[in-house]
Order: C-alpha cells, then sequence, then structure tokens
C-alpha cells in the first residue's frame, strides 16, 4: 500500500495534504503517522486504510530528483551550517527517487546527532519543510551524521526480526518498548512485506509505540 509524506502548519493541513495526495475525500480513509512536530509545522506519513481507494497525486509520487536539484540541497545544508561554529561538511552520497542522501561528516557531528539521535532528526525535519518551499515541493531529503543513521537502522532491523519470528512461531502478540515516529515508521517499513506478521501503532505520544501482531490464515490468503 503507498504511503505519502508531506507536512503542514499543523495537524489538520498535513492531514488535508496528505489526503490531497492519497485521492480521499473521507478523513476516516486515511491512516495518519505524525513523523516530527515543532513551532514550523508537522510532518506526517500517510496510507489509505485497507478497503478504501483514492485517486493518488502521482505528480508527487513520480518525482524525481536530477543531478542539479540534489547538489542544490546538499549546498543548502553546507550553506546553513556554515552559519554554526562546528567544524562539519556536508557530503551529498547520491540520490533515489525524490530523496537526496546527504551526510554530515566532520569533528562535531556528534553534536548534531544527539544520544538517541533526536537533534539530527529534528534538523532533518526543519530542512524538508524549507526545502519543499524553497527548492521543490515534492524534494525531500534523508540526512545522517557520520553513519550512525545507517548503525542505528542495521540494530533496530534485526531486533525486528528476530521478533517478527518469536510472533510467528508463538502466534502472540509483542509489545515493543516506546519510541520515537521516525523508528516506528522504520519499524513498519521494515515488516510492512512479511505475510507472517502485521504491524500498528497504540498509545499517545510521548508514549506510542509499535505492537507486531501475528496474521491470521485467512488474512494471508485475503492478501494473495
Amino acid at each position: 500500500m503507498a504511503r505519502v509524506e508531506t507536512s503542514g502548519s499543523d495537524l489538520n493541513e498535513a492531514k488535508q495534504n496528505a489526503m490531497k495526495m492519497l485521492g480521499a475525500s473521507d478523513e476516516n480513509a486515511v491512516v495518519i503517522e505524525v513523523i516530527a512536530e515543532g513551532e514550523d509545522g508537522v510532518l506526517v506519513q500517510a496510507e489509505l486504510k485497507q478497503g478504501f481507494h483514492g485517486d493518488a497525486d502521482h505528480e508527487s509520487h513520480n518525482y524525481e530528483l536530477d543531478d542539479d536539484t540534489a547538489k542544490q540541497i546538499a549546498d543548502y545544508v553546507q550553506d546553513l551550517l556554515n552559519q554554526s561554529p562546528l567544524q562539519v561538511q556536508v557530503v551529498l552520497k547520491g540520490w533515489h527517487a525524490r530523496y537526496a542522501d546527504v551526510e554530515i561528516v566532520g569533528r562535531d557531528v556528534p553534536y548534531l546527532v544527539g544520544k538517541n539521535g533526536e537533534v539530527i532528526d529534528n534538523l532533518q525535519y526543519l530542512l524538508n519543510m524549507i526545502i519543499s518551499r524553497r527548492v521543490h515541493p515534492y524534494a525531500r531529503l534523508v540526512l545522517d551524521g557520520g553513519g550512525w543513521r545507517k548503525r542505528r537502522e542495521e540494530k533496530l532491523r534485526n531486533q525486528v526480526m528476530v521478533i517478527a519470528l518469536e510472533v510467528q512461531q508463538r502466534g502472540e502478540e509483542a509489545v515493543l518498548p516506546v519510541m520515537p515516529a521516525h523508528e516506528r515508521r522504520l519499524i513498519h517499513n521494515i515488516l510492512k512485506e512479511n505475510p507472517d506478521v502485521s504491524t500498528y501503532s497504540e498509545g499517545e505520544e510521548p508514549n506510542r509505540r509499535v505492537v507486531i501482531s501475528p496474521k491470521k490464515r485467512e488474512d494471508t490468503n485475503n492478501e494473495e
């Protein structure tokens, strides 16, 4: 099921933008996941609930960065960081679809990552808000710092795959620890193609968590 990522000045505006991109007229047909929230607005990821259909905004899905736009995004990040006293450099690692893969390297990278990645996630959120307005409405970046995101994602991936196997074998749900929105999103993406388990989030921020649930045999058959 296709997911879209968009933003707004508040949650309601972000939800309306997501509905437009998905082609949904009924707000009850859309599942919204808040990725980040700050003074400048809200960034969300959204998808249609099972059984609902919409006329999705194919322009946003089909948009792909070109060389000049990807470099423009990296240059913008470098210009921003040059205004700080931190000794860091920006490296454009590449781009895929509408995302520029940008990594920050240098002596002071730990200050931009934070203890649990909260700093770099907030920075990525703010930059994506700015990029969507100043570079291109559909352009985005994935921001890493000294390889931290890659290491964290790999660790989460390994842990989640083990838990998913246990859920499948025992036939019982597993409730994961409280996690920030970007890590919950990662878990959903890791397991979305798994034929034996499904995931959903429960609870209210900041105590929201992911639940991994075994799929019933008839659920698997219905998807085929």
